[in-house]
């Protein structure tokens, strides 16, 4: 059986569709379209006489290194004829469409659901849900709440990521100066894990402090006009984000600014244009997120449910990675093969 995507639609609204091989983009979805944890408006469309293993993917956006993930997930569906149908949609940063979603692939009997999600308390009852319906869960890139450790994880410790990077802009002021941090969506784990890693580093140097935080929601546009505020209005060494999208809106107003020889820039991801950014010193470094190494396990715990084996871990943690001028090549090597 070839693969191919489930003909689907829920509240949100359908992302794509391909058949056979073919990798699509993932499409966004509108924000104004209506979001309800009711019962969705349209059913998920499917083919009772499929004997196929079906998959069900709720993203929790479209953010790089969520889409790095799923295309490469994606092209290894793809790559074996194992019959499995999935499905992928994208919740736009929304917990409620997360939510939708969930009730959307009970409803229609999926096999087995995959769940980025976007909020780490909102989106805990589609794990609720799951458990009582006895369908296996996979939580990826982000954490959910989840006390009764109900399914498998596959993701990194987003603590440790910023561990590395409040480390490495200390190392780089030895010790003193002043930081701005750039936030991603907050009460994501993400989020809050980063920041912790921050202010645990920052206790042992007393010259360091924070002196302004903004969310700009892993936005670069966004994080580009705070920025912008900031350099106006503040005096700070360097720039502390929590992804790399919002770090090279950084950059460009630093650039602007005509301050790039006094502040400096951090990120998270490894995103292949913030690894150029740190090769040409535009960026002074990223803390490297295995998005492919992520989409690999998780096709091999998809492997194992679907042959009723069970995963060799209940959680699986790929280490971040610190990236500077004097490594990037190697990293930019590998991104640029998935690129």
């Amino acid at each position: 059986m070839k693969h191919r995507l489930l003909a689907a639609a829920v509240v949100l609204g359908m992302v794509f569709v391909c058949c056979g091989c073919v990798s699509k983009e993932i499409p966004v979805i509108q924000p104004e379209t209506a979001v309800s944890v009711s019962k969705p408006e349209t059913e998920t469309v499917t083919d009772t006489e499929s004997n196929a293993f079906r998959v069900g993917i709720s993203l929790q956006d479209e953010s790089p290194f969520v889409i790095r993930v799923s295309k490469r997930l994606q092209s290894l569906l793809n790559a074996e004829d194992l019959g499995i149908e999935y499905v992928i949609y994208n919740a736009q940063r929304n917990a409620n469409a997360q939510v939708s979603h969930v009730q959307s692939f009970i409803s229609n009997e999926f096999d087995l659901v995959l769940l980025d999600p976007i909020s780490y308390e909102d989106c805990a009852p589609a794990v609720d849900m799951l458990q009582e319906a006895g369908i296996p869960l996979i939580v990826f890139v982000t954490d959910v709440y989840n006390p009764g450790n109900y399914g498998y994880k596959v993701g990194s410790s987003h603590y440790e990521s910023g561990v590395i990077e409040a480390q490495m802009a200390a190392d780089a002021l030895h010790g003193k100066g002043k930081i701005v941090v750039l936030e991603g969506v907050m009460g994501i784990s993400a989020q809050y894990e980063r920041y912790r890693g921050y202010r645990d580093v920052l206790k042992n140097y007393p010259d360091m402090e924070i002196v302004a935080e903004q969310t700009a929601a892993w936005q670069k546009d966004e994080a580009y006009l705070i920025v912008q505020n900031w350099i106006r209005n503040k005096e700070f060494d360097v720039v502390l984000s929590e992804n790399d999208n919002m770090a090279l809106g950084a950059v460009e107003a630093v650039y602007e600014a005509g301050k790039e020889d006094e502040i400096l820039v951090y990120g998270v991801d490894g995103d292949i244009n913030m690894l150029y950014s740190v090769r040409n010193a535009r960026a002074d470094g990223t803390v490297y997120h295995d998005a492919i190494g992520q989409a690999e396990v998780l096709y091999e715990y998809i492997k194992d449910i679907m042959q009723g084996t069970t995963p060799p871990e209940k959680e699986y943690r790929i280490p971040f990675e610190p990236v500077t001028i004097e490594n990037v090549d190697s990293y930019i090597q590998v991104m640029e093969q998935y690129s």
